[in-house]
């Protein structure tokens, strides 16, 4: 799939790695906005948690429904750079009223989308990729 991004054209590795980090960012950003309910003064923040959830779902499904997906996540694991940034947006994190905890959301989301190609090999990969997350976290 070619994608544009700032009329810069990429696709295969590129466009693997861009939407496994948004992805990350996007569960983040949801778990954040969930978080908000806790407390004595919840604020309701339901818009800004399917935002986030849906950017979370596209970039898996961008990720995963690549060509060059099976090939770009195996030697994901391996890049430092790449895992400490999921690392750095998929820590759970403790905040006054509660716990988030992103890569729960995350796991979901990139395992569902895996599902929807029903690839062996996609699936594979993916759950050997998710289960290297544990070790950066």
């Amino acid at each position: 799939m070619n994608l544009s991004v700032n009329n810069v054209s990429f696709n295969g590795k590129k466009e693997v790695l861009y939407g496994i980090k948004n992805a990350a960012k996007s569960a983040y950003e949801a778990e954040i906005s969930r978080s908000y309910a806790f407390g004595p003064r919840p604020e309701h923040r339901e818009g800004m948690i399917a935002k986030s959830m849906g950017k979370l779902e596209a970039y898996a499904d961008m990720a995963v429904k690549d060509d060059a997906f099976v090939s770009t996540i195996k030697e994901a694991g391996e890049n430092k750079t790449l895992m400490a940034d999921l690392g750095k947006n998929l820590v759970p994190v403790r905040k006054n009223y509660g716990e988030i905890s992103p890569i729960n959301v995350f796991k979901k989301a990139m395992t569902e989308a895996a599902e929807k190609t029903q690839s062996e090999h996609i699936k594979a990969a993916c759950s050997g990729f998710l289960n290297n997350l544990k070790g950066v976290l």
